[in-house]
């Protein structure tokens, strides 16, 4: 089987537990780290970006409240909070560790764990964090698009009687859900004569940004549209008739 493209860290201070857990899950993910302090927590997870935090609950000796691994889960998501949590506990702190799911973790398993078991949960959490991490991805560049398109209207700048003219066109026409056609060469930025009004690239010109969001257009370069295709766009219909 494939290893999965997931990083995943594994703390706990029984070095047999890490061995074991190591064994199990260096197959099927691409790279497997352990530490037996739960202090290097933070200088790895500053260090490293990983997928899953396979994390014991309690360290200490004589410790069973589980706490321990509350705390450093707190930890986690204030260091690397795209980073998965997945707790390890023995049966009798099963209910310690559905508290610490309220407190953020994704998962838990039980000792001694099923290999199999042990490996479908990080697997699913770590497909977890990488869809969250390409979701967040994806939502930065979004407000970045919108904030772009947002600035587009703000780019046309003059006084000239010309441009004060495509400028009233362009305000009176978004007011309406009339189907608009822009015509022109391609990528023209520049006027025939001094008496003609400026020619704006139809992505500059804010009118799709103006209008409300049902009668939005997208603008089509032609020039990089095939010529097989471009009688597809022309037979593309409006609330109104051809565009």
């Amino acid at each position: 089987m494939k290893a999965q493209p997931s990083d995943v860290l594994i703390v706990d201070d029984d070095p047999e537990v890490l061995l074991a857990a190591e064994l199990v899950l260096k197959k099927s993910f691409q790279s497997v780290l352990t530490a037996s302090d739960p202090s290097r927590i933070r200088d790895l997870l500053t260090q490293h970006a990983f997928d899953v935090l396979l994390l014991d609950m309690n360290f200490s000796k004589g410790e069973t409240s589980g706490r321990e691994g509350i705390d450093w889960l707190r930890i986690t998501r204030s260091i690397a909070p795209d980073t998965k949590v997945v707790l390890m506990t023995a049966y009798g702190g099963v209910e310690a560790a559905v508290n610490a799911i309220r407190e953020g973790a994704a998962d838990f398993v039980v000792k001694p764990w099923d290999n199999a078991k042990l490996i479908a949960t990080v697997s699913a959490v770590s497909q977890l964090a990488r869809v969250d991490r390409e979701v967040t991805t994806l939502r930065h560049k979004q407000r970045t698009l919108i904030e772009y398109l947002g600035r587009d209207v703000d780019r046309i700048i003059g006084d000239s009687p010309g441009l004060k003219q495509v400028l009233s066109s362009i305000d009176k026409v978004a007011r309406t859900d009339a189907n608009v056609l822009i015509l022109g060469e391609n990528r023209r930025i520049k006027t025939r004569s001094k008496s003609d009004p400026p020619a704006i690239p139809a992505s500059r010109t804010g009118l799709h940004q103006r209008r409300p969001g049902r009668h939005r257009r997208v603008a089509i370069c032609c020039g990089v549209v095939w010529p097989s295709q471009r009688s597809v766009h022309r037979r593309s219909r409006g609330p109104r008739g051809p565009l």
